[in-house]
């Protein structure tokens, strides 16, 4: 009998050690703050994955706010990603919380969502409709997607290798 409770307690023990490990590792990765990318950065890299990069600052000229807008499309014309730097943070996050609700808005009966938050960057996907949407922050810029599914896989490995 005091052998079973003393494995039950070991085994209890390992559990918690195991379960508070996992959430310590979650909670330090989603806890570091991110850096964001340069608008040159952006550009960079975009144009070596065979993207043209436009200048878009003048379609949003009324909008002081918007430092930067930089559009990537891919050279088949088949999508686009888009790259804004704002004034501040704050702008940003208007940005995202903005794009999020018109998501959230179009989104059909079958849509797949996730929504990712740290401390200085903000992330949400959605699968709708035939469509596969982003909108991502990292203090004071953006990142934002809108593409048929079949480009998923690219746009969220390119997302990856920015940071977005």
């Amino acid at each position: 009998m005091k052998k079973a409770i003393l494995i039950t307690i070991i085994v209890v023990v390992i559990v918690a050690l195991i379960v508070g490990g996992i959430f310590a590792t979650v909670f330090i990765t989603v806890a570091q703050p991110k850096d964001p990318i340069t608008v040159d950065e952006f550009k960079s890299a975009l144009q070596q994955k065979d993207y043209s990069i436009y200048d878009a600052k003048d379609q949003y000229a009324v909008y002081t706010y918007i430092q930067s807008a930089q559009i990537a499309i891919k050279t088949d014309d088949s999508h686009q990603i888009e790259f804004y730097k704002f004034a501040d943070s704050s702008y940003a996050t208007n940005f995202f919380n903005n794009n999020v609700n018109i998501f959230e808005n179009s989104k059909g009966t079958s849509d797949v969502q996730s929504t990712l938050s740290g401390t200085n960057y903000s992330k949400y996907v959605s699968k709708s409709k035939g469509k596969y949407r982003v909108v991502s922050i990292i203090e004071d810029t953006g990142i934002f997607v809108e593409v048929d599914e079949e480009y998923e896989e690219e746009v969220k490995s390119i997302l990856e290798e920015l940071g977005y």
